[in-house]
């Protein structure tokens, strides 16, 4: 029988163990885990295991950690003049 299941504060229509998002059904154990975000330091380091397959680790990140990475790219910007060296991260 279908019902209603609230998860961080979002309705939505459960049936035996699923719950269903954007048109697919997902195991209610999943949707209720939270997620830990991960810190800059982690998102560089996964951004560099990407090995430039830019559009799948953007897939991985929620909100927060775009808000992060977009953060440390603009900095970026700003502190490394053109053809300067810094690092592992130049230009």
């Amino acid at each position: 029988m279908l019902s209603t299941e609230i998860i961080n504060s979002q309705e939505y229509i459960y049936l035996d163990g699923y719950v269903l998002v954007k048109n697919e059904w997902k195991k209610l154990e999943e949707m209720t885990q939270e997620k830990q975000p991960r810190n800059i330091k982690q998102l560089i380091k996964d951004f560099e295991k990407s090995a430039g397959d830019f559009e799948k680790f953007n897939k991985t990140m929620d909100m927060r950690e775009q808000t992060l990475f977009r953060g440390w790219i603009s900095q970026l910007r700003r502190e490394i003049p053109r053809f300067a060296y810094h690092g592992d991260h130049s230009n």
